[in-house]
């Protein structure tokens, strides 16, 4: 025998009695499913009936009978319903100060002695059910037990306990928000910077080696050329801010650079401190960013082309440790 249908008047009344003091918007499907409950309904059905039988009366709520102007109008508010032009009417008539949004809805209402004030701007994922905030995303359930389990963890801590209870797992939901799925790429290539090295660095190997100054030409056609390739393996690619589209630029510098030949341009120490400086902003390496930053300052002052005699060998150690050099060679 199926269930008998759940009065859509009596549910009204029901809901109307149980908001009036509410002053955020309410999701009317729990509390349907609310009066589904003290029914003793065991259909489903008959939530969806009956949440369809009080959306059809809501929209013309101002021929609803046996209710005051105030709970019409708290009713509309609270289920972010639209209403039409003569309920609006009617409230200003009553001296209620009334403004809508573009679809309707009452945005904003006042009554004429100002002890009622209430507002929202309805966004459908903002709800709540009997004054409790509902989660209605996927999202928004997922953040919810996160701060849940996280709240747990830290009641659980114990310091001298060596058993720690691990939290259960959460079970993956689909994400509702595109922007949350889609995965972020770098433009300018992908990071691939190696973990900080914290081991002995034997400064006799590093004086023996050769590297390439980054942004300018390479100098020492006579060194091997396996030693060679193998330094262009280790090349990371550098973008600076005046060659965004530029191709890239070779990291790894030359320690010891054989003697220039005369027709060999001159290298500007503006330049090259100009470039640690963008080397620097890129590794985020703040300390020699900064040190480049006032040799700079310093130069453009003083019109000396010189720089502190540490700079150039600080940012090459710093830049070696940064990209992983030292691994690599192992």
């Amino acid at each position: 025998m199926p269930a008998a249908p759940i009065d859509v008047s009596y549910a009204i009344r029901y809901i109307s009695d149980r908001i009036a003091n509410y002053d955020k918007p309410e999701c009317l499907g729990n509390w349907c499913q609310e009066v589904v409950k003290k029914s003793k309904s065991r259909s489903s059905r008959n939530k969806t009936i009956l949440r369809d039988g009080i959306f059809r009366r809501l929209k013309r709520i101002e021929k609803l009978e046996g209710y005051s102007l105030m709970e019409k109008l708290q009713l509309a508010f609270i289920f972010s319903r639209s209403v039409s032009d003569e309920l609006v009417q009617i409230l200003k008539d009553a001296k209620f100060e009334i403004q809508q949004d573009e679809k309707g809805r009452i945005s904003r209402f006042r009554t004429e002695d100002g002890t009622i004030v209430r507002s929202s701007d309805h966004h459908r994922d903002v709800k709540y059910f009997q004054g409790v905030r509902c989660l209605n995303t996927p999202w928004q359930r997922y953040m919810a037990r996160e701060k849940e389990h996280g709240q747990q963890d830290v009641e659980n801590k114990n310091p001298n306990s060596e058993m720690m209870e691990e939290p259960d797992p959460i079970e993956s939901e689909e994400i509702d928000d595109p922007e949350e799925d889609i995965p972020v790429e770098l433009t300018i290539g992908e990071d691939v910077r190696h973990a900080a090295f914290n081991g002995h660095i034997n400064y006799e190997e590093l004086d023996a080696q050769e590297f390439f100054y980054p942004g300018f030409s390479q100098i020492g056609e006579s060194e091997p050329l396996v030693k060679r390739a193998k330094a262009e393996q280790l090349v990371s690619e550098v973008v600076t801010p005046d060659n965004q589209n530029a191709t890239v630029q070779p990291l790894l510098v030359e320690a010891t650079p054989t003697i220039k030949t005369p027709d060999e341009p001159k290298i500007s120490v503006m330049s090259l401190v100009t470039h640690i400086k963008h080397i620097a902003m890129y590794y985020k390496l703040e300390k020699l960013g900064n040190k480049a930053s006032q040799a700079i300052e310093k130069m453009n002052k003083t019109g000396e082309d010189k720089v502190p005699s540490n700079l150039i060998s600080e940012s090459l150690t710093s830049l070696m440790i940064a990209t992983g050099f030292y691994k690599q060679l192992e």
